[in-house]
This record gives structure tokens, sequence and C-alpha cells, in this order.
């Protein structure tokens, strides 16, 4: 396993990408959400459905708490945004994984969604144009949304400026094989790599994605990498790299 971050930022392509089509229902990218039938709050695509009779444990401080799966988050506010400070970990019937399809992975790490998942459309979304506009919910639980990469880049300039951010945004956990991290920010972020052709650079990288889409196949997304300082924004619309089947962790951001 060789780490991918040579200096510019570049990842190795490898291959196409295979992974699980995502439902063929769209999950709805606004953050409005509806009642139900059922009285529970809806959320297309999700792999059960909210029972409303069910009451979620109230938040603690600094915790928020997703009323589809009652699953609580750190929350962590970073300059003027507010940002979960764990990896989404909502689980779909396509277009996300644990990271080599262990489930122990998902509990640290989260799970990896392709781009059509994190954008709660159908598969088809991966291989066409979308154009969003506006904040997307995607995934996200109500209130909250898919950064897209101009809101990523306001991150790093939050967390020093992109040249030096890295560290300040990594978790300070062993986790990291290489690198030394502070997580001066508390965005605590994990090494939990990515699923392309295969699972890669778990203990190396953190990919985050973004909303934009670069082309019909590709999409904008951060990573951050244990050998280098540097945050990055990659929207590059022209190599694998970027292609929309790629599995990535989720951070959503308060709206």
């Amino acid at each position: 396993l060789t780490a991918c971050d040579d200096g510019d930022g570049a990842l190795p392509a490898d291959g196409a990408s295979s992974v699980p089509d995502a439902s063929s229902e769209p999950i709805g990218m606004d953050a409005a959400s509806e009642e139900d039938p059922d009285g529970g709050i809806p959320d297309a695509g999700e792999s059960r459905p909210f029972d409303g009779g069910v009451r979620c444990d109230p938040p603690t401080e600094n915790t928020m708490v997703d009323p589809r799966d009652c699953r609580a988050y750190r929350v962590v506010t970073i300059g003027e945004q507010t940002w979960l400070a764990e990896n989404l970990a909502f689980e779909t019937e396509g277009g996300s994984a644990c990271y080599d399809d262990e489930r122990t992975h998902c509990a640290t790490y989260g799970r990896l969604y392709d781009w059509a998942a994190t954008m709660g459309l159908a598969s088809s979304a991966n291989h066409e144009r979308v154009r969003p506009t506006g904040p997307a919910r995607g995934i996200c639980p109500p209130g909250w949304h898919v950064p897209s990469g101009g809101e990523w880049e306001r991150l790093f300039e939050a967390a020093g400026g992109r040249a030096m951010a890295a560290p300040r945004l990594r978790a300070d956990s062993d986790l990291w094989q290489q690198g030394s991290s502070n997580d001066a920010t508390g965005f605590g972020a994990l090494p939990g790599g990515y699923r392309g052709h295969r699972f890669s650079l778990e203990g190396f990288q953190a990919h985050f994605q973004a909303s934009d889409e670069t082309s019909d196949d590709t999409a904008a997304f951060a990573f951050l990498s244990g050998i280098s300082d540097r945050a990055r924004l990659d929207d590059d619309s022209s190599g694998s790299d970027n292609d929309k089947t790629r599995l990535r962790s989720v951070r959503c951001l308060r709206d």
C-alpha cells in the first residue's frame, strides 16, 4: 500500500470503478422535509423507514441526533460553519459500503458513499449531469447538507489556510499511519480511505464528497493526506480520481 499524495495531491488511477448500484428511488436534494402518512420523517431511499413511534434520546452538548436512525454525532463550529465532527454512517440500500466490506470499519470511519448516493439520487446520476442548485441535503439529516467545493475551501481557510490546514483538521489518532496531527479545529478527520476499483488508502488518507459536478461522470472531492500539511480540493474533470462512482466519506454541514 502506497500513499498517493506526492506533494501535488495527485491520486493514482486504479482502473474502472465497481460499486453497488444506489437505490432507484431518489432520496431528495432539498433541505425541507414533509411529514409522511405514518407521522415519521421521510427520506426516500433510506434502508429502513423511520418509525414515528420511536423517539430518539435528546442530543447532549455539542452533538446532534439523526432522527432517521437515532445515531448521535459530535458537531463542531469552525469559523462561521458548523460541521459534523464525525463521518456520516447512515445506511442506504445501495451506493455505499463499509471499508473492506467490514462493519467494524463503519463503526470507526462511518460509511463510504458514491456521488449519487451522497446527493440522494438514483445511480444513473453517476453518469449524467445533474446540475444541483443551492445547498443539497442529499444523504444528510434534516437541517444539514452536502458541502460544496467552495464550502470546503472556506473550511480550509478557517483552519489556517489550505497550505497548513491538514494537521489541524486531522484527528490526533494512531489510526493515521503517517505524519503528525493536532486536530486544533476539532474536525477529527480519520484516514478512512476510499473505494474505486478496490478499497485503498485506509490509514493514509481521508476523502470527502463535495456536491460540485465537474462533468457527466466526475465530481469534486476534498482530501487530507498524512504526509502533507496541505488540505486539497480536487475539482478535475478529466481523470479517474474524480469518478462519481468512487466511494468516499461524507461530512454534513449545517444549513
